[in-house]
């Protein structure tokens, strides 16, 4: 069961708006629960709010002015329900005196994200002390914009940047082609270049070799 000590959790005459906010989400919080329970001195609630909490299903005790009436209200409302064999206890609230709970079961204390509470007795004899996110509270802004501290980091991979394709070399080629590397491609370069330079020479050594011999014959040599 979920015990809310109101004015604990949501502070002394609370906003409607906090009523229909900073309640679900601890109900939320301490689930699974069958019943929830709170209590509040009468005079410290507006009408509004009370027909808020029984419309959330919040079984609503209204105690007097006393000191720690709500309290002992609370503790009242889950000593019974212990006898009735309820094993779980989950308290909004810091109270130490919740801390007796401990001994029928599990007890859990749920407390605001934002505050920290005093190292209390109740939190001591907690099984669990649960933090809760404040509904609406501002987050811290990172250094980028448009980024929370609450989002999860996201690893965006850029897409990769066109490339023209290469010419296709024998360079290429031979990075293409297993067991041919780029060096052995030279030398056959090489080979070529100086064969296909022979060829040049050797054709013009031929035709200088030719106008001659014409020259002379036309001569009479």
């Amino acid at each position: 069961m979920l015990l809310l000590d109101l004015e604990s959790c949501l502070g002394v005459q609370p906003k409607l708006q906090t009523v229909r906010t900073k309640v679900p989400a601890l109900m939320a919080a301490a689930q699974p629960v069958e019943r929830v329970v709170a209590a509040c001195a009468g005079s410290r609630i507006e009408l509004d709010r009370r027909a808020e909490l029984i419309r959330l299903g919040v079984d609503l005790h209204l105690v007097g002015d006393e000191r720690d009436a709500a309290d002992i209200a609370l503790l009242q409302v889950a000593e019974a329900w212990a006898g009735k064999g309820c094993r779980r206890f989950v308290v909004a609230s810091s109270d130490g005196r919740f801390a007796r709970l401990a001994q029928f079961g599990r007890l859990e204390v749920l407390v605001w994200e934002s505050k920290s509470p005093p190292l209390s007795t109740v939190l001591k004899a907690a099984g669990q002390v649960r933090r809760v996110p404040v509904p609406g509270a501002r987050i811290p802004a990172q250094s980028s914009p448009g980024t929370s501290a609450r989002q999860p980091l996201l690893t965006v991979v850029p897409d990769r940047p066109h490339t023209p394709h290469a010419p296709h070399t024998a360079a290429a080629e031979a990075r293409s082609r297993p067991g041919v590397t780029p060096r052995v491609l030279a030398g056959w370069s090489s080979k070529a270049a100086v064969t296909f330079a022979a060829g040049v020479l050797f054709g013009a050594g031929w035709a200088f070799g030719s106008a001659v011999m014409n020259r002379a014959v036309n001569r009479g040599i």
